[in-house]
């Protein structure tokens, strides 16, 4: 009897170890309760696990890279769309893992420019429930010579879930036009 115990000790260990290892924890389950910076000088912030994505029509992944303070989008033109895109987790997947609830935050910020200035860009998010089709919904931008901080209510974001968002933001080309043109982006965060 005394030795079914200790078996039966162990394996309830044994069990509790392997679902414990084996349960992928998400470190972005609490709801964001102050400003959440996402990106400072053009770095993603290391301490919050987001990882950036870039991606086109034709599969050219190339055309970003840091500045001296800020991150470089080199869009080349004459293709059906191009993004650049920053999740939750990590690496990004083709199905996402993780998400954050930013539905007590109210605006998301970013700080941008355009090389000459007339560049045009398109502003999004998603949750992880959303296709890669384009279909989120997307704020058009155009952008001066100078650096300005470009305000986003959260809920003009209409198809996004905010309790369960996966791309806190995304760059979509093209928007003005279809030409090769240069942006630059220092800061995002997202605002209480």
């Amino acid at each position: 009897m005394k030795i079914f115990r200790i078996y039966y000790f162990v394996m309830l260990i044994g069990f509790s170890l392997l679902s414990w290892h084996c349960k992928k924890p998400n470190p972005f389950e609490p709801i964001i309760t102050n400003n959440y910076p996402v990106m400072i000088n053009g770095i993603l912030v290391s301490s919050t696990g987001f990882g950036m994505g870039v991606n086109s029509s034709s599969s050219l992944t190339d055309w970003t890279k840091q500045d001296q303070s800020s991150m470089e989008m080199d869009y080349p033109g004459n293709l059906g769309w191009g993004a650049v895109f920053i999740t939750v987790g990590g690496d990004p997947v083709s199905q996402p893992q993780y998400s954050i609830d930013i539905s007590n935050c109210s605006e998301l910020s970013v700080e941008m420019k355009g090389a000459l200035g007339g560049e045009g860009v398109l502003i999004g998010i998603k949750d992880i429930t959303d296709p890669n089709d384009g279909s989120e919904t997307k704020i058009p931008v155009v952008l001066t010579q100078n650096w300005n901080t470009y305000y986003f209510k959260l809920t003009d974001f209409n198809t996004c879930n905010l309790t369960q968002v996966y791309v806190v933001t995304e760059f979509v080309f093209p928007s003005v036009s279809n030409q090769a043109e240069t942006i630059y982006v220092n800061n995002i965060t997202i605002l209480k």
